[in-house]
């Protein structure tokens, strides 16, 4: 940092010495105002454009700056498009590269929240620059973050994410995206296709009728974290688990992973947002009560899994004291994995963690709290064997 401020202000002496020989040189006072804004002083950047700018009115360089400064430091998007449309009719006469030109003046309007201006522009660069990578991701991502604000720009995003898929079937985030209109528009047989086609990019073991018994805002949750969900379940297969230590079968192993999933995708949800050293214990605490709540339905699940299994009356005891043993150890040891892995991805210090555990005092609570699923699965396996 000190060696980059140093030469800053190399640069800056030996411009002011080259304006001292020649104060009428307007790009060495454009270079000049480049050096102040770099190292944050804009007052002298704005004072010496200025200057560069009544030497040459036209010298497109320094009027970009200005435009880029008055967005970005005063503010002033609208004023900064006044400048990019003199910049294009500098452009235009002398063949500067205006599809940068089109890029910023589009961004301005989005800062503006003039959302269709920027559109517009967008569409008009493209037109001098078909295909142009910046251009159509920029339209990407405004269309992404402002669709739901207009009708017209909801159409455009189904048009434009859709395209997208046909040139790039794997792009996850535009499936996320027509997902999400698709909810809005109550339009259910495109919102299933394309949860379908997410369930099949990641090869997650469930079909759209593992998503009836979950509520709309659920469904959404695991949709847009599926990528997340895909990661984490390549460290930890619970299905596989669920499989060979309680002899389920897939479909039993994956409706109850799926109910994890579902929690995990909540969890990332909120760490992804709001993680730091003072708030993770909170989370940690409504993420295991979350997870207590899991264990009704893996109870069941279990439950109808050994009951139709079981030859005589004699069997029921045993299965019933399993069953009801085995719950916290499933829904505890899978909510500790998950809480370990998203903290992990998202950078959070593991020896903090431990250590802000260790000293809190919820931790005898935590341990209590395996009571309840044993309770829970009580209720649950006496329920199934009663039926």
């Amino acid at each position: 940092m000190d060696l980059a401020l140093g030469n800053f202000k190399d640069a800056i002496n030996k411009y002011n010495k080259a304006l001292e020989i020649n104060p009428k040189d307007a790009r060495t006072w454009k270079n000049l105002a480049q050096c102040y804004y770099d190292i944050g002083k804009n007052k002298k950047a704005f004072s010496c454009l200025d200057q560069a700018l009544s030497i040459n009115p036209e010298l497109i360089e320094a009027i970009l700056t200005k435009a880029g400064m008055l967005r970005d430091i005063k503010k002033s998007p609208l004023n900064a498009v006044e400048l990019y449309d003199q910049a294009m009719n500098i452009a235009t006469q002398t063949g500067f590269d205006m599809s940068s030109i089109f890029y910023q003046k589009s961004l301005s309007f989005f800062q503006a929240d003039k959302t269709l201006d920027a559109i517009s522009t967008i569409k008009d660069g493209l037109i001098y620059f078909p295909g142009d990578f910046y251009l159509t991701n920029l339209k990407l991502s405004i269309l992404a973050q402002r669709w739901s604000t207009d009708t017209i720009l909801t159409e455009m995003a189904i048009h434009d994410f859709s395209q997208q898929l046909e040139e790039y079937p794997d792009d996850i985030e535009a499936k996320k995206i027509l997902a999400e209109i698709f909810l809005k528009n109550n339009d259910t047989k495109n919102f299933e296709d394309t949860i379908k086609s997410c369930l099949e990019q990641y090869e997650l073991p469930y079909c759209l009728d593992d998503l009836i018994d979950h509520n709309i805002e659920s469904i959404f949750i695991f949709i847009k974290n599926i990528d997340k969900i895909h990661k984490y379940r390549k460290n930890s297969n619970l299905c596989g688990e669920l499989f060979s230590i309680y002899e389920l079968n897939i479909a039993h192993a994956n409706e109850i992973q799926f109910h994890f999933d579902i929690l995990y995708a909540d969890l990332y949800t909120k760490i992804a947002t709001k993680l730091n050293k003072n708030n993770f214990l909170n989370i940690l605490d409504k993420h295991l009560l979350s997870g207590i709540e899991v264990s009704k339905p893996v109870s069941r699940i279990l439950s109808k899994h050994q009951s139709s299994k079981i030859k005589s009356k004699e069997e029921i005891a045993d299965n019933i004291a399993y069953l009801i043993t085995s719950i916290p150890e499933i829904t505890i040891g899978e909510i500790s994995r998950q809480i370990g892995h998203a903290a992990g991805i998202l950078g959070y210090d593991s020896s903090l963690l431990d250590t802000n555990i260790d000293t809190s005092k919820k931790i005898n609570d935590w341990f209590a709290l395996s009571v309840e699923p044993i309770i829970i699965g009580a209720n649950e396996t006496y329920k199934v064997f009663k039926e």
